[in-house]
């Protein structure tokens, strides 16, 4: 991963603070490697989980796995960074338990509005360029996403 992405990155992580984010604790660079201390979540990204059930999960617990990805979500732009990857496989529960709380991590295509952006009278080159560009998971991509040039 280039440099200036896991830069922002970790700057995107650094600034959520939420129950249904995972947390960075801190990050440690070395010569050859940068590593991020997260959040522990025991149970498993929501892609695996469905993927192993036998039985279709009831309506109350993905109700609450639903409230709480929209949650997550709506903190994220309420505090000006979009997401940009938002799918099962980057929801993990904190324990292994269905009702267990969820988290959403994977910050890597993470970046903030263009509009918080100019609010704070920052300078960045390739916010407007990346903001329309096509990324993420094209099977979870809004339709316009799919309009755009990669």
């Amino acid at each position: 991963m280039p440099a200036v992405a896991l830069a922002r990155e970790i700057q995107m992580m650094q600034l959520s603070n939420h129950e249904n984010v995972v947390k960075l604790y801190d990050c440690f660079r070395t010569k050859d490697d940068v590593s991020l201390v997260l959040e522990l979540c025991k149970g498993n990204d929501l892609t695996s989980i469905v993927d192993k059930l036998q039985n279709p999960l009831g309506e109350v617990i993905v109700s609450n796995w639903m409230r709480q990805a929209l949650s997550a979500i709506s903190y994220l732009h309420s505090i000006g960074i979009i997401h940009r990857d938002v799918k099962p496989a980057n929801f993990y529960l904190l324990e292994e338990q269905f009702d267990s709380q969820l988290k959403l991590g994977d910050f890597g295509l993470a970046m903030p509005y263009p509009t918080l952006i100019a609010r704070n009278k920052q300078k960045d080159p390739n916010v407007p360029k990346l903001v329309r560009e096509k990324v993420g998971t094209p099977a979870f991509m809004a339709p316009e996403m799919h309009k755009l040039p990669r």
